[in-house]
């Protein structure tokens, strides 16, 4: 990406000085990476996902995965007001999205 900006800026030629100042003001911001722009980089996620799992097998306590599927398993029950379909809904979103 900064090698486009970089070609965007030399194929200008100087007509339009706001157009190039703004190019040029693009390129310098590639350059010089902030804390947020670093951390939003796909590169840097290993290390944000790493310290949270760490995180979260400081805080949780031990064997929480085998609590959670036991109780799903022996004690949740479907509410009177809720239907089958939301319900099944729910333990399929459970099982897929949150205990991974």
């Amino acid at each position: 990406m900064v090698a486009t900006s970089q070609a965007a800026v030399n194929r200008d030629n100087g007509t339009n000085a706001a157009r190039r100042q703004a190019l040029d003001d693009h390129l310098a911001a590639m350059k010089a990476p902030t804390d947020e722009t670093v951390l939003a980089q796909n590169v840097r996620i290993g290390i944000v996902t790493a310290a949270l799992r760490q995180l979260a097998t400081v805080l949780l306590p031990t064997k929480i995965l085998q609590r959670v599927k036991s109780h799903l398993r022996r004690e949740a029950r479907k509410p009177i007001e809720m239907g089958v379909r939301e319900c099944l809904m729910h333990i399929l979103r459970i099982n897929l999205q949150e205990i991974p």
